[in-house]
Parts: C-alpha cells; sequence; structure tokens
C-alpha cells in the first residue's frame, strides 16, 4: 500500500490475515499486540492477503516502542514473506528423502537379486521334479522369500508417508526390527537387538515410526564410516508426572539407538532437531527434523545424549496402549476356509487375474474377471436380476487409465446401496486401508496376499458362504 493511502485505514485492514488450516480470521492476535508490552510472534500458518488479493505465507512479529519517560508510543510490526521458504523446504525434502533411497538402492538391489534367487530356484525345481518328496520344501522356501520381498516392498512404500499419523495399536518389535534391518542393507555395520516378547504396544503409525528408526539408523551408520555395531533397545517406562521430560505421566515405550561414532559437538546439540541444520557436508538436515515432527504427532518426545569420542544414543519415547499388543503373524498356514458364491473381480493385471482366479476357484468360488470400471460395471448389470447374480465384487484400488475402486464402487452403489465389496491395494499406507468403512467397502485386503489371507477376507464380507476347510470333500 502506498503510505498515503494506508495512512487513517486500522491495522486490521491493512493487514489481514487468516489461519490457513481453518481459513479464520486471526484478529485476536492483531488486538493483542497492540495492547501488550511483550515480544508476540505470529503463530505458525498464517495466510496475510495482499492488496490485489493474492495469499502470502507469512511470518511476523511485535514490540511495543517506548517513550524514554518509558510511555508507549506505539507497536513496530514486522512480517516477512515466507512462501517461498516453505516452498524450498517441501522441495528438500523430497531431495532428503531421494537422497536417503540413493544411499539404499544398492543394497536393496543386492537384496532383491537374493530374494528373487531364491524364488526362482525353489520355484524351477518344483516345477522340473514335480515328484521329488522335497517338492513341498521347495515350495515353502519360495513362499518364505516372497514374503521377504513383501517386507521390503512395504519399507519401500512406506518411507516416503508423512502427515498425519494413522495410528492404531501396534507391536512395535517387528517394526523396530525390519526398519533397522531395512537402513542397514549394503552397510558394513551390525544391529545388535534387545527387544523384550513383553514390550508394550502403542497407538502407532508403523509407516511413520519406520521412517524415524530408519533415519536414525542411517545416521549412526554414517557417523561409523569404519563400521561396528549399533544398539537397538526398546523398554517398558514409567513416567512420573513431575519427570524432566517434557510428557505426562504414564505408561511409555521407550526406543534407544546409539552408536559407537565420534559422538556430536556440544555447540551443535541445542540444533540437531531444528530444519535445515545439518553437519554433514551433502545433507540437507531435514532427516531429524522430520522424526521430530513425527514424533511429536505422536504425543512422545525424542531426545539424545552425546559424548566426543563415545558416540551417540536417540531416546525415543511413545505412549503406551492400554490395549493388547496384537498377536504376530503367524509363520504357518493352516487350511483356508472354503466359500461358495459368485465373485466379479475387477483387476487391471493380467498375470494377477490368472492368479486370482486360481485361488478363487481352489477356495470354491465361482469368478468372473474385469480388467477395468467399464467392463465392471457391465459385467454386474447384465446379471444383477438374473440367477448369477454376483454375491460380492473385488476391486483394485488403483486401475490404469482408468477409475478404480473408489470411483467404480460409487457407481456400484447408486444401483446397489446394499452391495459388498472387497478394495485390494497394493499400497497399505493409502487412507483406504484404515478408512474402508467409511468408503463403503466391506472388507480390504493388501498385496501381496497368501490364499488363507484371501480366504479369511472372505469369510469375513460372505460368513454364511464359509462353512467348508480347504481340501473337504
Amino acid at each position: 500500500w502506498p503510505a498515503t493511502e494506508a495512512a487513517g485505514q486500522t491495522l486490521q485492514q491493512i493487514f489481514t490475515i487468516v489461519d490457513a488450516r481453518t481459513s479464520s480470521a486471526r484478529t485476536d492476535w492483531l488486538e493483542r499486540v497492540l495492547s501488550t508490552e511483550d515480544f508476540e510472534p505470529l503463530p505458525q500458518n498464517i495466510l496475510m492477503t495482499d492488496r490485489s488479493g493474492h495469499e502470502r505465507l507469512v511470518a511476523a512479529s511485535a514490540a511495543p516502542i517506548h517513550h524514554s519517560s518509558q510511555s508507549r508510543l506505539g507497536t513496530v510490526l514486522v512480517f516477512r514473506d515466507v512462501t517461498i521458504q516453505e516452498r524450498m523446504a517441501r522441495e528438500m525434502l523430497k531431495a532428503s528423502k531421494l537422497e536417503s533411497l540413493t544411499l539404499l538402492a544398492g543394497g536393496i538391489a543386492h537384496d532383491f537379486n537374493n530374494i528373487l534367487t531364491a524364488v526362482i530356484g525353489n520355484l524351477t525345481l518344483a516345477a522340473t521334479f514335480p515328484e521329488d518328496p522335497k517338492q513341498p520344501a521347495w515350495l515353502s522356501e519360495a513362499n518364505k522369500a516372497s514374503l521377504r520381498a513383501r517386507d521390503l516392498t512395504q519399507q519401500l512404500l512406506t518411507f516416503a508417508k508423512g502427515g498425519v499419523p494413522l495410528k492404531k495399536t501396534a507391536r512395535l518389535q517387528e517394526t523396530i526390527r525390519e526398519s533397522t534391518q531395512f537402513a542397514l542393507h549394503g552397510a558394513n555395520v551390525r544391529a545388535v537387538f534387545a527387544l523384550p516378547e513383553n514390550l508394550w504396544a502403542a497407538e502407532a503409525d508403523t509407516g511413520q515410526l519406520s521412517q524415524v528408526i530408519h533415519n536414525l539408523v542411517l545416521n549412526a551408520v554414517q557417523a561409523m564410516p569404519g563400521g561396528g555395531d549399533i544398539q537397538v533397545r526398546a523398554e517398558n517406562l514409567q513416567l512420573a508426572a513431575e519427570s524432566s521430560l517434557p510428557l505426562p505421566g504414564g505408561n511409555y515405550v521407550r526406543i534407544s539407538i546409539q552408536d559407537q561414532g565420534g559422538g556430536i559437538e556440544p555447540a551443535h546439540l541445542p540444533r540437531i532437531f531444528d530444519p535445515f541444520f545439518t553437519t554433514k557436508r551433502t545433507g540437507s538436515g531435514l532427516g531429524l527434523a522430520t522424526c521430530y515432527s513425527i514424533i511429536q504427532k505422536h504425543h512422545g518426545h525424542i531426545t539424545l545424549d552425546s559424548q566426543l569420542g563415545s558416540g551417540t544414543t536417540f531416546h525415543i519415547y511413545l505412549p503406551a496402549s492400554d490395549k493388547p499388543a496384537p498377536l504376530a503373524e503367524a509363520a504357518c498356514f493352516s487350511p483356508p476356509a472354503r466359500g461358495a458364491g459368485r465373485l466379479l473381480v475387477m483387476e487391471d493385471d493380467p498375470a494377477l487375474r490368472t492368479c486370482i482366479h486360481s485361488m478363487l476357484d481352489r477356495l470354491g468360488y465361482e469368478v468372473c474377471i474385469a480388467r477395468n470400471s467399464e467392463e465392471t460395471l457391465s459385467s454386474y448389470r447384465a446379471t444383477r436380476h438374473s440367477h448369477e447374480a454376483f454375491d460380492a465384487v473385488i476391486l483394485d484400488l488403483t486401475i490404469r487409465g482408468g477409475g478404480g475402486a473408489r470411483e467404480t464402487l460409487e457407481k456400484l452403489r447408486a444401483e446397489e446401496p446394499g452391495i459388498k465389496a472387497i478394495v485390494s491395494t497394493g499400497y497399505a499406507n493409502n487412507p483406504a486401508v484404515e478408512d474402508y468403512r467409511q468408503l463403503g467397502f466391506s472388507g480390504v485386503i493388501t498385496k501381496p496376499y497368501t490364499l488363507e489371507q484371501l480366504a479369511t477376507v472372505l469369510k469375513h464380507v460372505l460368513p454364511a458362504n464359509g462353512n467348508e476347510m480347504f481340501g473337504s470333500p
């Protein structure tokens, strides 16, 4: 605003600010800065609307101006447009994640080749020598290797996850161990675990927690270029109401990651979790800031102890859940439940279509396969009012070049509100997995899945149809 036009206007007319999250005006802050005797910083996530109507993310502060006689003359207000800096911060965060993935690429490729060799080798043996008594063992080893590949893939899918955590009651032992081993791919560092079986469960987003563990372990690896051991511990902890930590009293799980590196300079410790602060020549300074943000969103806390020449230990405090820890996934197969009924499956991958058809056929279902949303809608409508009507549909969340599960289900429910639908996806961290009921689905299954897992989901969605055991007459 030119000074001549701004003169005589109220501050609220010139400095129009709103909360970026709620879009509500923040006149309360302006009223406080005009009356307070203290330095008053502007809250975060504030947008200012300039004279032309454009919104700009701003940072600001205000302080009173006093006369030599200590009488108050007015207020000085300083604000700064940080829109570009915030955009740069987002780009730097992307670069930081790519940097970490680059460091891991060689080790991951090595491990994937080992896994694929185990899968291909054992399947080749089973196909070449079908009558050999070792065939079940070969198939079992191929399955185990496939599950290892699944675990590694899930780590890659969840690595870049951010935002509001999708928390659920979780056993932390598996997440800690798998995330640590993921970060150590290709490194000359060994992890020594101390993860008790009686560790309390926590309400956590395991994808985001994996990212925290990964970042801390990767930092430890970089602190030990000559190799060594990383101590990874977890323990139950009861905090008193008057503890030194900025946490309310109660039960917590403490995770500790200790390296044998050279430690951190005392002068750097107060800034170690600041965004963009780094002591590495090629670092972005966002890894530890991301860890801090994630743990804060989990209502926890993260600290560190470091001594020059003696290494560094990071401590993560997470509130323990009052719910029982879920049981670990069974390592062996049990006979899957056999069912009956007609199923319509939407899947765009040819190999998966063949595999899913065979699995459902062996489970006792009649199956119709569709490649996309158009074929799914056409097949459903053609049989809807006949004796060949479908009992349920299984819809892939993402279809190349067309509508996926959510869009297809919306159209199906417009014609059949009571339709039973299962969403299938390879993205275990997609919100549709957590909120499938709110989206209208009756069940969810994440790829890759076993015959038993598919049977369990179908038995849940169609309980009246699942009344035999696999292999029964």
